[in-house]
């Protein structure tokens, strides 16, 4: 059996990655190991040159690195919501592009929820939601059990509750949730992936109180800009910090 063969490299590539492994100019390289079950895993391989009776062998050590892969996906993909964060001012362009860019990094189903009187409004959805799987309001990360449908086999689940804010803390009214699928067994059920979407429903919570307040602020200044009556403010020096419009047309 060939290398190519083993670990579905093309046949060229194998050819040079074995002439360079002789040489000693590779130590290790990364590829993706197909099992029995035709399941794809990235793996990280270790090469070890020896010789046997006058015959040069090279022993292949193989270590799986398939949570490493997808934790380092999943984080480019927070990097990228975390970056529309600072630079977007409406809630709903911020979660339309968070379920975007969520569905753009291999998630194959992404739907953003509302609850409405013990039932859900889907404000948001991209991709087909398994047939296997219903909504379900829960105030707290909710990992699915893997489920198999018939047209698309083995399906997960993840469910990211999306909170009201005080100044204290998260409150225990829920705003949205999103539900992620992915096809593939157990993906969600990895501590370290759910703990890492447990943080991101904080960041998304965290940044709709941000832009709350800021809507707030706008709607108040344009009040007091419109306003007839006088509005003026003055630090405890007599300094005005700000006069609104009507103030400026008698001054």
């Amino acid at each position: 059996m060939q290398l190519y063969e083993l670990e579905n490299i093309p046949k060229e590539e194998s050819l040079r990655l074995i002439s360079n492994i002789f040489q000693g100019l590779i130590n290790s390289f990364e590829s993706i190991h197909v099992t029995k079950d035709k399941r794809n895993v990235n793996v990280e391989i270790y090469t070890n040159k020896t010789t046997l009776d006058g015959q040069d062998y090279c022993l292949l050590t193989m270590i799986d690195i398939s949570e490493k892969v997808i934790l380092a996906r999943i984080f480019d993909m927070l990097r990228e919501i975390n970056r529309m964060i600072i630079s977007v001012d409406l809630e709903s362009e911020l979660l339309k592009k968070t379920v975007d860019t969520i569905h753009m990094f291999d998630f194959d189903c992404v739907v953003l929820l509302k609850p409405k009187d013990q039932e859900f409004e889907i404000i948001l959805k991209k991709g087909i939601v398994p047939e296997a799987f219903y909504y379900s309001l829960e105030k707290k990360l909710m990992v699915s059990k893997s489920s198999m449908t018939e047209s698309e086999g083995y399906v997960s689940k993840i469910s990211v509750p999306i909170f009201s804010m005080l100044e204290e803390g998260i409150t225990d009214d829920i705003l949205y949730i999103i539900s992620i699928y992915k096809k593939e067994p157990r993906f969600f059920e990895n501590y370290r992936v759910s703990s890492v979407f447990e943080e991101f429903g904080k960041d998304l919570s965290f940044a709709l109180r941000k832009i709350s307040q800021e809507q707030n602020s706008i709607i108040l200044r344009k009040a007091l800009e419109n306003s007839k009556d006088w509005v003026l403010i003055a630090d405890e020096d007599g300094h005005v910090l700000y006069a609104n419009e009507t103030v400026c047309k008698i001054s």
